[in-house]
């Protein structure tokens, strides 16, 4: 109940990072999260985006409601967790196996986010429970949970791929090895559940990989290699640390349930030996292990990076932990235990971990909310809409701020990110840019070291081209220009491009953009920017001048260029547009 409040206090307070505001955008809001019809991106964790999309039409558009889901699924996390730790005899070892997943901080702070990866880690655990139940038993209805479970554990991350095969292919080698102990009709149930909710999924899901592989879109890690990259950043992940001490300690608990698993086998020298629940664990890490290096060296897959990898934390530990267990259980001393003592370490860090103001892992994503509420105030009597700086990272962050808020101040442009034109910044002061000598600090976060910057009354832009435009009503198709510009004089240094309109449309979200691109005189494109309107709100309903942008434009060439304004209607859908005013400014 601790942990779960704990879990319930992050949830509403911690300001969301970059990867759940792309899930809010690309896939919750839009109402558009299954494939092939949703945006294609290894975003969308596709039963954590359905879940928080249900929550988000209850609850609203914040933190607290996307993320609800996520919470709700540790109760499921715990439950199994303490069901798993039941088969383990030792009782130092029982409380060790709860306290390190139920204690391990930067783990079970994703069922505080709105991924998909606590969702699934809970899953998983339901699968592994009826997997281990089912070597034992034998029963229909483990066959059953355990296929039914781990196939929406991949929905929910489909880095679980791998487990998912292992797991069906355990299954039924299970039923291979006890054939001959059940009926006929018994084996052709297990078989047909295998087959139906294990490997049917499974194919889904791989064809839904090899498109992703095919779009480019399995982006995340490097060919770096097992050890450097996806246990280091592993324990950068979970221990906040890559430190050698760690790593040999890493490496010393893996030798010993190797040496362990060799003892259990040697035992009897028979598969029976080994096949029970304390080996599963063993059995899939090995598996993932292999899986990884098959996909890696043969087929080009990245080596799982950080949270893509986070599924090797509860096999490592699993099987530690349950090959000691049954050690002991053989008749040695119980004094093995302390073995796994350097495992409280989890619930120590834990402790020392606690916070409810930010992400572990993405500590310097955090855009606090007072920011929002300074810019809105200090540039609500502005003309024009305040221009906002900042790096890539924290624009859907700031979006989603915004949306939240009623969407009225810009979009962070970071395509120009640095540059000293903006009317506001968001910025690590550690950059190596002379901020202070173009702006004054009116607000800092002292936990993400972000401070945000106000522009010095100095370098106003002046009005080069002012134009009212009066377009016909409805417009419907996929593309439809505001003006193009042609500059056959140099503006030296850069420009700021302004608009505004009122605009209408029955889509809701609309999804579209208002896109400013530069070309050179030969079409090259030189700059692309764009302002999405379902970033801003939901409902366009026509009032007088709805919608507002400015965009920098800061690579103009020396030479002619044409700057091209014009609205990306991505539905082709009808909407009502006008009182167009827009305005190109040079900054003095």
């Amino acid at each position: 109940m601790f942990v779960f409040i704990y879990l319930l206090l992050r949830a509403f307070y911690v300001p969301i990072v970059h990867d759940e505001a792309a899930t809010f955008f690309h896939y919750i809001h839009s109402e558009n999260f299954i494939p092939p019809d949703a945006l294609w991106d290894a975003n969308n964790h596709i039963l954590n985006s359905a879940l928080a999309y249900i929550s988000y039409l209850l609850f609203g558009p914040t933190e607290f409601a996307i993320r609800l889901p996520s919470v709700i699924s540790f109760a499921v996390f715990f439950f199994y967790v303490y069901r798993i730790s039941t088969l383990l005899s030792n009782r130092v070892l029982k409380w060790i196996f709860i306290g390190t997943f139920v204690l391990a901080h930067n783990f079970i702070e994703y069922f505080a986010l709105s991924r998909g990866y606590g969702m699934s880690m809970a899953l998983l655990f339901a699968s592994l429970w009826h997997l281990f139940f089912l070597v034992n038993n034998n029963q229909i209805k483990d066959y059953f949970l355990s296929t039914l479970f781990i196939s929406f554990a991949v929905l929910a991350n489909l880095t679980l791929i791998n487990t998912a095969i292992i797991i069906s292919s355990i299954l039924i080698f299970n039923l291979l090895l006890n054939i001959k102990k059940y009926s006929p009709t018994h084996n052709a149930k297990a078989f047909l559940i295998i087959s139906v909710i294990g490997f049917l999924p499974i194919g889904l899901f791989i064809n839904l990989l090899i498109k992703f592989k095919s779009l480019g879109l399995l982006y995340y890690g490097t060919m770096d290699g097992f050890w450097e990259l996806t246990v280091k950043s592993l324990m950068k992940l979970l221990l906040n640390t890559e430190n050698v001490f760690v790593s040999y300690i890493v490496l010393i608990f893996f030798l010993i349930s190797i040496g362990l698993f060799i003892f259990l086998f040697l035992q009897k020298q028979t598969i029976r030996a080994i096949w029970n629940s304390n080996s599963m664990f063993f059995l899939l890490l090995i598996g993932n292990f292999i899986a990884v290096l098959i996909l890696g060296n043969v087929l080009g897959v990245n080596y799982p990076e950080d949270r893509t990898g986070l599924y090797f934390f509860p096999f490592f530990i699993g099987s530690f932990i349950f090959l000691l267990d049954i050690f002991i259980r053989t008749g040695k001393s119980k004094l093995f235990v302390v073995i796994a003592l350097p495992l409280l370490f989890f619930p120590l860090h834990f402790f020392l971990s606690l916070n409810i103001t930010h992400s572990s892992f993405w500590k310097n994503e955090r855009i606090a909310s007072d920011f929002i509420t300074k810019v809105k105030e200090d540039s609500k009597d502005r003309d024009a809409q305040a221009t906002i700086g900042g790096s890539h990272i924290r624009v859907l962050c700031w979006a989603f701020q915004s949306f939240k808020v009623g969407g009225e101040l810009n979009q962070i442009q970071s395509s120009v990110y640095p540059e000293v034109h903006s009317d506001y910044q968001i910025v690590d002061m550690q950059e190596d840019i002379p901020w202070l000598k173009f702006y004054d600090i009116i607000g800092e976060d002292k936990i993400s070291s972000l401070f945000l910057l106000k522009k010095k009354p100095i370098d106003n832009p002046k009005i080069i081209v002012d134009s009212l435009i009066i377009l016909p009503t409805i417009i419907s198709g996929e593309y439809f220009n505001l003006i193009k510009i042609d500059v056959d004089n140099p503006i030296d240094n850069a420009a700021l491009l302004s608009f505004n309109f009122s605009f209408s449309s029955e889509e809701k979200p609309f999804i579209g953009r208002v896109v400013m691109q530069l070309s050179d005189s030969n079409n090259l494109a030189l700059q692309y920017d764009y302002i999405a309107f379902d970033w801003k709100k939901t409902f366009w309903n026509g009032e007088k001048d709805n919608f507002k942008g400015s965009f920098i434009i800061s690579n103009l060439p020396h030479e002619s260029s044409t700057i091209l304004l014009y609205i990306w209607n991505i539905n082709k859908v009808d909407y009502d547009i006008k009182d167009i005013e827009i305005s190109l400014s040079r900054f003095q």
